[in-house]
């Protein structure tokens, strides 16, 4: 039978004991067990675009990994800024993450009072994909390829009529750049999305519009679109006979966009390792890699540090292409 000072004996040492195993079975939790709960990824953009599609496709993937759901949340506002914010100041547990792109280092680059600093605000977790900018036009315009459309601008003396989607977006920098780099007397109108800069080329509302290849594919295969050039370095394989810039003498050319998921900056890094595993998992999964290929999305995936690496170069190098073109937002 036990007496008395050997149950409190007994009951201090499971007390002690249990104390003692607390911050064991808490850091288990985070490294091992981790999701315990759903995962919500913030998009800072209005659904049905093609960054939309991809976080859905990813959040899907990841979810079946983790064996718990993993929701896309739509947070459109401010170029990005509003979905960007959220997740700054959010819990940094992994259950709040942020799916953006090259819009988050342009923003920071180009204002003039940057909302934030998303290297100080967030840890990158991995680059997502790729895909290209164009230069279009819509398929019964006398442009018929760059040099008639830089010539036909040339003889009339004017500049051209320019669509893009947003300001602050790669689309806009391309824009901006390629007036420049042309030096033309362009007036660049942002339409508000995809869909509504498109929408207001074919129209004849515009002249040419810089636009992403996912929101353009179905269009240029439709015959309702042409495309004229290739923003970034290289030809893309959908679209073998379009040229790029740097080819029509247009040197160092380079404007594309990609996509990164990051996470609160106070995240701990086995839960930021950990997310980066699985997403390499999903990136790299054949029937991803099928489907965002055929839709324009090239996959790149990598570690963290060369996800930070490439926010930081991006930011240099808009904040170089703003000085050149004379951007400033506000």
């Amino acid at each position: 039978m036990l007496n008395r000072r050997m149950l409190l004996k007994s009951s201090s040492s499971l007390s002690l004991a249990s104390l003692m195993a607390r911050p064991l079975a808490g850091y288990a939790e985070t490294k091992d067990e981790y999701p315990v709960k759903p995962i919500t990824v913030v998009l800072p953009f209005a659904a049905g675009n093609a960054s939309d599609m991809a976080a859905r496709l990813y959040a899907r993937e990841l979810g079946k990994r983790f064996g718990q759901s993993v929701v896309v949340e739509n947070l459109p506002g401010g170029g990005g800024v509003r979905g960007v914010l959220r997740v700054i100041s959010a819990e940094p547990d992994g259950y709040t993450l942020l799916q953006t792109g090259v819009g988050a280092a342009i923003t920071q680059a180009l204002f003039k009072n940057p909302p934030y600093d998303i290297l100080k605000g967030c840890a990158p977790i991995s680059t997502l994909e790729g895909t290209d900018i164009l230069i279009l036009t819509r398929s019964e315009s006398k442009l018929e390829n760059l040099e008639q459309a830089l010539k036909d601008a040339s003889e009339r003396g004017a500049g051209f009529m320019t669509g893009i989607s947003l300001l602050g977006t790669s689309q806009h920098l391309a824009a901006e750049l390629f007036k420049s780099r042309a030096n033309l007397g362009s007036t660049i109108v942002p339409f508000g999305s995809a869909a509504n800069n498109l929408r207001s080329l074919m129209a004849g509302q515009t002249d040419i519009a810089f636009e992403f290849l996912p929101s353009a594919l179905p269009l240029i295969k439709g015959e309702k679109l042409r495309a004229l050039a290739i923003c970034g370095s290289e030809r893309d394989d959908l679209l073998p006979n379009v040229p790029t810039l740097m080819e029509k003498g247009f040197a160092d050319f380079r404007v594309t966009a990609w996509g990164m998921m990051l996470a609160p900056i106070k995240t701990p890094p086995d839960i930021v390792q950990r997310l980066n595993t699985e997403l390499q998992h999903v990136l790299h999964d054949a029937s991803v890699v099928k489907f965002l290929g055929e839709r324009g999305v090239r996959v790149i995936g990598g570690t963290t540090a060369q996800a930070r690496e490439l926010m930081g170069n991006e930011i240099k190098r808009s904040a170089e292409i703003g000085r050149i073109a004379k951007i400033t937002l506000s």
